[in-house]
C-alpha cells in the first residue's frame, strides 16, 4: 500500500484507486513555507517502506513548460541509447570514427597544419550535435504530453511520485479522470499543491464561454 503522511499537518493519506493528491493552503506564508521545503514536509512510503524523494520524486514547478529537453532527461536518454546498442550498432558507430578520422587526416595535409583529435567520438556529443531528444507532443493535446513527460521520468529516473504546482487546474474534469488511470496503470502518485486567494474583488472571474462573471 502507498501511504503519503504530511508532516505539518499530521496526517497520512493512504492511497488506492485516486492517485492524485490535491493540497489547496489559503495562506500565503504557509504556503511558500511548505513549498520551500516540500520534499521534507512529505513522507511517502510504499508497504511501509519509505521511499527517498532524493531519489524517487520529480518536481516539477512549472506546468505551463514540461521541458523534454531538460539536461537530466537528456543525458538519461543519451546513456540508454548507448546502453542499448547492440554488435552490429557499435560497428556502425567504429566505421563513424574510422571515417572522420581519415576526415581529419585530409584536412590537416589540407590546411598544413597538424591537427590534435581523439581516435574516438564522444558519443553524448554526437547525439548532442543532432539535438537527439524526445518527440515533443502539440500543445492542443496538453495531457498526452503530460503523460508521455509522466511516463518518461518514470522509465528513465524511477519516479515514483511527481510535485506539480497547481497543475491540476490546467486540466478538466475529464483530463483529471484519465490522468488518474494513468498513473494507476503506471502506479504513481502525483501530489498537486496550489494557493487559493479568497480574496476575489480585484480578479476578473471567467467562465467556459469566455464571459467575465
Amino acid at each position: 500500500m502507498i501511504k503519503v503522511f504530511i508532516e505539518p499537518l499530521n496526517y497520512l493519506v493512504s492511497v488506492t484507486n485516486n492517485r492524485i493528491i490535491k493540497l489547496v493552503f489559503t495562506d500565503p506564508y504557509v504556503y511558500r513555507k511548505f513549498c520551500f521545503d516540500v520534499k521534507h514536509n512529505l513522507t511517502f512510503s510504499i508497504d511501509n517502506e519509505i521511499i527517498d524523494l532524493d531519489k524517487f520524486s520529480f518536481i516539477i514547478y512549472n506546468p505551463f513548460e514540461l521541458c523534454f529537453s531538460d539536461k537530466k532527461i537528456i543525458m538519461a536518454l543519451y546513456k540508454r541509447i548507448e546502453k542499448e546498442m547492440n554488435d552490429d550498432e557499435k560497428r556502425v558507430v567504429q566505421k563513424i570514427d574510422e571515417l572522420a578520422i581519415r576526415f581529419f587526416e585530409l584536412m590537416q595535409l589540407k590546411i598544413g597544419y597538424t591537427l590534435d583529435f581523439k581516435d574516438h567520438m564522444d558519443l553524448t556529443k554526437f547525439f548532442s550535435s543532432f539535438n537527439l531528444s524526445f518527440m515533443e507532443q502539440e500543445n492542443e493535446n496538453y495531457l498526452q504530453t503530460l503523460c508521455q513527460y509522466f511516463l518518461i521520468c518514470s522509465d528513465f529516473f524511477n519516479t515514483k511520485l511527481f510535485i506539480t504546482f497547481g497543475l491540476t487546474n490546467l486540466l478538466t474534469t475529464d483530463e483529471k479522470e484519465l490522468l488518474n488511470k494513468e498513473l494507476q496503470q503506471y502506479d504513481l502518485v502525483l501530489i498537486d499543491i496550489s494557493f487559493s486567494d479568497h480574496d476575489q474583488s480585484p480578479t476578473l472571474m471567467i467562465d467556459q464561454d469566455w464571459c467575465i462573471i
